[in-house]
């Protein structure tokens, strides 16, 4: 999930298995941890921090059509929401792409990745 989440949300391509590279080419994270140097590879299907840099991801591209994220808790799950922008004024009401885990990171990576698929339709 999180190698997923990494190359098709973010756009990261991995190198050697050890790091991500962001489109520029810049390091854009780790993907294996290195318990000896404290290092924390990106994982957002269970860092809530990764998963909120999704998030933001997400919303910042322009590519994508989606603003507003919702997050929701009910008692045993989390549920997040991504609404479609609307293209012109008057359209009717926005689509959305919904996902609900045990967890927010996890609710969060599914959200992502259906937007991100149904972006590419």
């Amino acid at each position: 999930m999180d190698a997923l989440v990494a190359e098709k949300v973010m756009g990261w391509i991995p190198k050697d298995n050890l790091y991500w590279k962001d489109n520029e080419g810049s390091f854009a994270g780790w993907a294996t941890e290195f318990s000896e140097y404290s290092v924390k590879p990106f994982r957002p299907s269970t860092d809530i921090v990764a998963a909120w840099q999704v998030l933001e991801h997400l919303i910042a591209t322009g590519e994508q059509r989606f603003e507003a994220p919702a997050l929701f808790k009910y008692p045993l799950a989390w549920l997040c929401v991504f609404y479609q922008k609307h293209e012109k004024p008057g359209e009717m009401a926005p689509a959305w792409i919904d996902a609900n885990a045990p967890t927010a990171p996890l609710a969060i990576c599914r959200a992502a990745l259906l937007a991100v698929m149904e972006s590419e339709e």
